[in-house]
C-alpha cells in the first residue's frame, strides 16, 4: 500500500482496496464454520503462513488488524478502506484516486516480499520480478 499510495495525490483520494482471500472457509456455511477443527483452519488455499497468522486468515481478523494498520499508518477514515474478497490472492491492495488512476500491489502469493518492505521499506524491482 506504500508503493500504491505513494503513486498519487493525497488530496485525490478515494479509497484504499485492501484484498483477502477468504482463507479456507470462504465457500462454507456459517453452520458448518462453527463445526471447523483447527486442521481445517490451517489448510489455507493459498498461502503458506506460520499458526497465528494462518488462524487470523481463516477467521479474518488478520483483514481486521490490516484495516487499523491502514487507518494508522496512512492516517486514513474507515470510508476510505474497503476489503474485497479475491480468493486468486494475485492483487493484494489497490488505491483508488479520483483521477481514475488505479494503484496496485500483485504478485505471487508469498509473504517474503511483503514483509520485506515492511522491515526494510519499498524497493523497486525489474518487470516481473518478485524477488
Amino acid at each position: 500500500m506504500f508503493q500504491a499510495l505513494g503513486s498519487g495525490n493525497r488530496a485525490e483520494l478515494v479509497r484504499v482496496i485492501i484484498t483477502a482471500s477468504g482463507g479456507p472457509f470462504r465457500t462454507w456455511a456459517s453452520a458448518d464454520i462453527e463445526q471447523a477443527t483447527l486442521a481445517q483452519a490451517l489448510k489455507h488455499p493459498n498461502w503458506s503462513m506460520g499458526q497465528k497468522i494462518t488462524i487470523d486468515s481463516a477467521s479474518m481478523m488478520n483483514k481486521g488488524l490490516e484495516v487499523i494498520e491502514a487507518s494508522y499508518l496512512f492516517a486514513l477514515t474507515p470510508d476510505e478502506i474497503d476489503v474485497l474478497v479475491h480468493p486468486q490472492s494475485i492483487i493484494h491492495g489497490m488505491v483508488e484516486f479520483r483521477i481514475v488512476l488505479w494503484s496496485r500491489s500483485w504478485g505471487r502469493p508469498t509473504c517474503a516480499r511483503r514483509s520485506r518492505i515492511a522491515s526494510d521499506g519499498p524497493i523497486a524491482l525489474s518487470s516481473g520480478s518478485e524477488a
